[in-house]
């Protein structure tokens, strides 16, 4: 019997706590400490790019209103009825919403 719940234990404790994405390895690669200025290096690169082509992204956008709030907030809240007007007019003054994406408040704006 215990043979068998080890069995089945290490194996789902190794999917559940291995990373899934490059992204979550590269996380993970940054908690374990000091690395070579090389590695740093190319870190400080690979960021740079993010930045980048971040910017590349929104230069031709416009001028943007950025909106974060509570994802607590559910639809039938008052502030939740608030947020999609204060939404709806800064888009209508012709500015981009750009929320953070979850729900609550962002979803609403």
């Amino acid at each position: 019997m215990q043979n068998e719940d080890d069995s089945i234990r290490k194996p789902v404790a190794a999917a559940t706590s291995a990373p899934t994405t490059a992204s979550e390895r590269a996380d993970e690669i940054f908690l374990e400490g000091p690395r070579s200025r090389f590695a740093e290096f190319f870190t400080l690169l690979r960021v740079m790019r993010d930045f980048l082509r971040g910017f590349r992204t929104l230069h031709f956008v416009g001028p943007c209103v950025t909106v974060f709030g509570s994802a607590r907030i559910h639809r039938d809240d008052p502030h939740y009825e608030l947020a999609r007007k204060m939404g709806a007019a800064i888009a209508r003054l012709g500015f981009t919403v750009i929320t953070g994406g979850g729900p609550g408040i962002m979803e609403a704006a």
